[in-house]
């Protein structure tokens, strides 16, 4: 096994902007994409107000493109540098489609303020930290979706965006991503080297042979390409 660190090919956040039902913001078929020096890149806000109430819901996006590793990952963490939180809360790592979708490469437009893939999680559930790098571990799911070639994810606030639930009034909660210089937004994959075209040879098992003209199999990438 070995590791690799990939950088965010591209990310941001997009809010809702204010809205005065929980079901306009967190349905809100777009948004505003925000500035990098945003405090609110992920955000539950929710205040009653003399006349209407005011909503707001933010989202993260990043997609990574893991197609050198394809097929090959075995295992993936999140990593984020962190300028804190505001409020007690716990977020998600779900699928997302935004950035064009399963090919992504594609800029981040505010139509994709509806693109997450609401309940289909990358991660646990976690709380945000003050400490400078945020680590989340990924799920079988995120393994599998890396393999695909690209990593295509979303934070959402877990107890009320991902699981759709009207906050109580009143609620602010949210978590600022220190985006770009001098620590990117990345994750680090653990993925499988040497050869793996099969298991056997001749119908002989690749256990049972060891190596090939001496050469170890765990050093050997391809046999004829393969």
């Amino acid at each position: 096994m070995a590791t690799a660190i990939i950088p965010a090919s591209d990310w941001g956040s997009i809010t809702s902007n204010n809205q005065p039902t929980w079901a306009g913001a967190r349905g809100a078929s777009t948004g505003t994409i925000q500035s990098p020096n945003v405090l609110e890149d992920v955000e539950i806000y929710a205040i009653a107000g003399s006349r209407s109430n005011t909503y707001r819901v933010s989202r993260f996006f990043m997609w990574f493109d893991t197609s050198p590793y394809a097929g090959n990952i075995t295992a993936l963490d999140y990593y984020f540098p962190s300028g804190g939180q505001q409020g007690n809360a716990e977020y998600i790592i779900d699928e997302s489609t935004a950035f064009g979708g399963a090919g992504a490469g594609s800029p981040l437009v505010g139509n994709d303020f509806n693109n997450a893939a609401f309940q289909t999680q990358l991660t646990g559930p976690f709380q945000w930290s003050f400490a400078p790098i945020v680590t989340v571990s990924g799920l079988s799911n995120a393994v599998l979706l890396a393999n695909t070639g690209v990593l295509n994810s979303a934070i959402l606030d877990y107890n009320y965006d991902d699981s759709n639930v009207s906050p109580n009034l009143p609620t602010t909660t949210s978590v600022d991503i220190v985006q770009g210089e001098p620590i990117d937004i990345y994750i680090e994959i653990t993925y499988s080297t040497g050869w793996a075209g099969g298991s056997s040879i001749n119908g002989v098992a690749l256990a049972d042979l060891g190596s090939m003209n001496g050469v170890p199999f765990s050093d050997i990438a391809s046999i004829n390409g393969i």
